[in-house]
Formats: structure tokens, C-alpha cells, sequence
């Protein structure tokens, strides 16, 4: 996907979304399998196209780069773990108890490290596969009331990040 396809959340580029997904899962860890930054980008393909699609949806129901919703925003603020919460703050002055989730639609940092952090508090580890990641997506960000299907992900990801035919 070149630059001009990217129309908003905050993006300049892809290469700006790899930065922040690679240093947040730095500074909050990439997961036992070493694939919290994978699944990261795999989200933002499902949910945004990588940045590429406008946000249609209704206040609330999805913001920012990986559509995140208000009740999940809401309980990461909540119940974020202390440690984690210090993460943040040491490495980019950002206190996420004072977050506000309409934030997130135009930061892209802010959009990733909330999404860091809810996958941070689900206890099963991230899957190797992509058809793996794929249900653990619809299980723990798009849920069953969500309209996303387990498919469209690997479809979204396999098209454009990993350049293969759907």
C-alpha cells in the first residue's frame, strides 16, 4: 500500500504504523511467541485497511487505527496493571488512566498501545498462525455481536501485508 492511500487515524505511512507497533511491543513486550507485533498489524489490516479505509462507524463503536471500542477502552483504563501503566509513562510521558478514548482516533500510538494492553490482560497467548490470530481477533477484539468475520482477517492480512492473493 503506498502513501497516498493512507487517509487518516493519524498516519503519515506504513513504515510510521511498523515504528509504533514495533516500539510499543517493545516497551510492553511482544508476547511468549514473539508475535504480539504480528497480530498488532494483522488488526489494523482487518479493522482499517493498515489506515487505508474511513471511518464510518458511530461514535464510540470504534477509534482509531484498530477501531477500538468504548467498553474495552474503558477497561483498560480501568484495569490496566500497574507495571504495565509505569511502561507507558516512562517511555512516552502518557498516562493512560487520563486517556480519553476520542483521543485515539487521530494517534495512532495511543490507538496501538491500548490495543497492547487489552491483548495483555487475556490470558491464552497469541497464536503462531494466522488462521489462529484470526479467531483469537474475533474472540477478544470484534467479538460475536461484531460484524467481522474470521476470514476477512486472514483475507485482510494475507492481501496486504503479506502480499498474497485472497
Amino acid at each position: 500500500m503506498n502513501i497516498k492511500k493512507i487517509v487518516g487515524y493519524g498516519l503519515i505511512s506504513i513504515f510510521h504504523l511498523d515504528m509504533i507497533i514495533k516500539d510499543v511491543c517493545e516497551t510492553l513486550g511482544n508476547g511468549g511467541n514473539d508475535n504480539a507485533d504480528i497480530a498488532m498489524k494483522e488488526i489494523c489490516a482487518q479493522e482499517t485497511l493498515l489506515g487505508g479505509c474511513k471511518d464510518r462507524s458511530v461514535y464510540g463503536q470504534g477509534a482509531g487505527v484498530t477501531q477500538f471500542d468504548r467498553i474495552g477502552f474503558l477497561d483498560v483504563r480501568k484495569r490496566v496493571r500497574e507495571k504495565d501503566r509505569q511502561k507507558v509513562i516512562k517511555r512516552y510521558g502518557i498516562d493512560v488512566k487520563t486517556v480519553q478514548l476520542r483521543e485515539l482516533d487521530f494517534n495512532p500510538l495511543l490507538a496501538i498501545i491500548f490495543t497492547r494492553l487489552k491483548y495483555l490482560k487475556i490470558t491464552a497467548p497469541i497464536p503462531i498462525t494466522l488462521e489462529g490470530r484470526a479467531d483469537y481477533w474475533k474472540d477478544n477484539h470484534n467479538s460475536e455481536a461484531g460484524a467481522g468475520k474470521p476470514e476477512e482477517y486472514v483475507a485482510n492480512a494475507n492481501r496486504l501485508i503479506y502480499n498474497e492473493a485472497a
